[in-house]
């Protein structure tokens, strides 16, 4: 609640004027979605998927799993709390974590069956703008390094579990 506390002394808020804090600090972030499939290489039926998303009002990650073999998918849902989702956004933003995007393919050998990937949407309904990139595209080695630390900060993001649903 730093960013919430130093945003609203700029204002010229007071904390205790801060009630609604919540409900301004989301409509004050761009970032609508964030997807993360970390991606497997086998044909078992693995499969992971996790995103976060604005959900009535609150900000939640929820992550899909299904192990190999198997064929009941897990579905866990976190709390996220929305000062981290507004560093998070932040951190996108200023290391251009979207003009990944733009790299030109790899040309290596796919060896994966599901290769990873990654899909950042701004704005809302009506005005999105949507950003994906994925394995075998040309990297440096600093575009590598951003996006470890960019699957480290959306892991830190889960908060409190709300549920887990295993579905056949």
């Amino acid at each position: 609640m730093v960013i919430r506390g130093f945003l609203g002394s700029l204002l010229g808020r007071k904390k205790n004027d801060m009630a609604g804090a919540d409900a301004d600090d989301a409509q004050a972030i761009e970032l609508s979605e964030f997807d993360l499939s970390p991606g497997y290489c086998d044909m078992t039926g693995e499969s992971h998927r996790s995103y976060l998303r604005c959900n009535e009002g609150k900000w939640i990650i929820r992550s899909i799993d299904r192990a190999p073999g198997s064929r009941t998918e897990i579905t866990t849902t976190y709390a996220v709390d929305t000062a981290a989702v507004a560093e998070f956004e932040a951190f996108i933003k200023e290391n251009d974590i979207c003009g990944l995007a733009g790299r030109k393919e790899s040309g290596d050998f796919i060896t994966d069956y599901s290769p990873w990937s990654c899909t950042i949407v701004f704005g809302k309904v009506g005005s999105r703008k949507s950003y994906r990139f994925r394995e075998y595209l040309e990297y440096t080695s600093k575009d590598l390094e951003l996006i470890k630390e960019l699957r480290e900060r959306f892991e830190r993001l889960k908060g409190r579990k709300i549920s887990e649903k295993r579905e056949k």
